[in-house]
């Protein structure tokens, strides 16, 4: 069975002929065949929905069924008489089928009508289907709507749409308007199930399943996916041909590999993204199913199934929000693959970054805590700092703030989602913040708010630091170059915002006079 012929069977041979065979649209069939029984059929009607819902379909079978010379015999449209072939073919110049968006223009427009007025040939109603309707200028609706208010007893307008919102609604007024649903899973697997056994084709459900879940509830592109599927294995519909066909090696595999990019991602070498992509893929398949396996974990999280630390709800909406900015911007890129295969060497650098960050804050913290107690002073004893309470106030008072944030506002909840902070001693340490979060988190509306919160959870006045790890160094470094100057502690903390963390770690000495430096430097950390 060749790929052409397996095209043809699903497009043609099992498209929609009867309002029987139509799935999914119940009540608006049931609608059109009591009209039709009762000869109280509407002068137009608009057919609205998503792509590959059946809307052309529809309007075909609409047509048929208002000239159908047996339809109150079988109830539906017979598909035998002379009216319903030739409809069926094309051929009656009663039946005319418009494609707006190629004959938008007034003068499209006036040709069309000129045919109205003529009495039909050969059919009892002249039906004038127009497709992608949206796409007319605004002079051609202006020139249609006059006669669409008062057509004709013997004219029939079916217009059809995918983007409703762009038909004026002077138009709208005047049609009866059915909007037609994208299909749920029980619909469109029925639909392949039932292409699948007439062909006498071995399958499984999940394969159906998993179709549907990947064409989002469109008969049109779940029939495409299905063809595509067949020409791969044309005695059996399973799980690995719908991999083959949408480019995945497993989806398995690369399920492990989210999971093992948010909880695991200084495992992952940059050859693992070559490994689990693959330069075939179907980049909106892709990309739906990423944004589906990162919901899930969230999903898991919220439903107490599998609890995520900070770190990892901060990389799950990092992630999130790259591959929603991936998905607006794939369009305008010829080779959407490389776009990909980038966005996920950015995510996984960030994830790596971010680790080294925290790492090297901790050695930075073990390090002053050792040069405080070799001073023997009292007043730096005294202001030790104590990691673990750090920690303590990390995973406790963050989850406070974050809450108390979120219900003050999404948007600068959805900042602090993406980026790193600490809340220590009346201190908001951030790291690593790009210009524009900078930016926003230093506008007087955002400070005021994360003012207002933090009073809420009993902190008071609060001082913003940020802080760029990017000349940091290592422990050793750090202990060698603290013997070359002494710093004055007023001068120190006076700078002090203005100078990145390691860089000042690098240049002091913690000497007897120094017994609030080691808080001042926790000022820009």
């Amino acid at each position: 069975m060749s790929y052409n012929f397996i095209m043809n069977v699903i497009y043609r041979k099992y498209r929609p002929r009867s309002f029987s065979e139509v799935i999914g649209h119940d009540i608006i069939v049931s609608l059109l065949k009591k009209s039709v029984i009762n000869n109280k059929l509407h002068h137009a009607y608009l057919l609205s929905g998503p792509r590959g819902t059946g809307k052309t379909s529809l309007a075909r079978i609409l047509a048929k069924a208002a000239n159908c010379l047996n339809f109150r015999l079988f109830g539906d449209v017979c598909n035998k008489c002379e009216n319903c072939l030739s409809i069926d073919k094309g051929n009656n110049s009663d039946f005319i089928e418009l494609d707006a968006a190629s004959n938008r223009k007034v003068e499209d427009i006036r040709n069309l009508l000129e045919t109205i007025t003529y009495l039909p040939n050969n059919l009892k109603k002249k039906v004038i289907i127009l497709d992608e309707v949206h796409m007319l200028i605004q002079e051609s609706f202006n020139t249609l709507l006059k006669t669409l208010e008062e057509p004709p007893d013997y004219i029939i307008f079916i217009l059809a749409t995918t983007d409703v919102h762009k038909v004026p609604i002077t138009i709208l007024s005047r049609v009866q308007r059915l909007d037609l649903n994208l299909a749920t899973e029980s619909a469109v697997t029925q639909k392949l199930s039932n292409i699948l056994e007439q062909e006498n084709i071995q399958y499984d459900l999940n394969a159906l399943t998993f179709i549907h879940k990947l064409t989002g509830g469109s008969f049109r592109d779940a029939e495409s996916l299905l063809s595509k599927c067949l020409s791969i294995n044309e005695k059996k519909l399973d799980l690995d041909s719908v991999y083959s066909a949408i480019g995945y090696k497993s989806y398995d595999i690369y399920k492990e590999f989210i999971y093992k990019l948010i909880f695991e991602p200084h495992q992952i070498d940059f050859k693992d993204i070559s490994e689990n992509l693959n330069q075939n893929i179907n980049e909106y398949y892709f990309i739906d199913n990423t944004l589906e396996i990162l919901r899930d974990l969230l999903y898991n999280h919220y439903t107490n199934s599998r609890k995520l630390s900070d770190i990892e709800k901060e990389r799950l909406f990092f992630a999130i929000s790259k591959i929603i900015h991936l998905k607006e911007i794939l369009k305008g890129f010829t080779n959407k693959y490389l776009l990909i295969e980038v966005t996920f060497y950015q995510i996984i650098e960030n994830f790596k970054a971010s680790t080294q960050i925290t790492s090297k804050k901790s050695e930075l913290v073990e390090l002053l805590q050792n040069e405080s107690h070799q001073t023997n002073k009292p007043e730096i004893e005294n202001k030790e700092i104590d990691n673990k309470n750090i920690q303590n106030t990390n995973s406790d008072l963050k989850t406070l703030f974050l809450e108390k944030i979120r219900q003050e506002s999404e948007r600068i909840y959805m900042l602090f989602s993406v980026i790193s902070f600490e809340i220590t001693d009346n201190k908001l340490l951030i790291f690593n913040a790009d210009e524009a979060s900078k930016f926003s988190l230093e506008t007087k509306p955002t400070k005021k708010c994360i003012q207002n919160v933090l009073n809420s959870l009993g902190i008071g006045n609060i001082t913003t630091y940020f802080s760029e790890d990017d000349n940091a160094g290592t422990q050793e470094n750090i202990k060698n170059n603290t013997n070359h100057v002494n710093v004055d502690t007023a001068t120190k903390v006076e700078n002090i915002q203005e100078t990145n963390l390691l860089s000042v770690a690098q240049n002091i000495t913690i000497s007897e006079d120094n017994s609030d430096l080691i808080e001042a430097i926790f000022k820009d950390i």
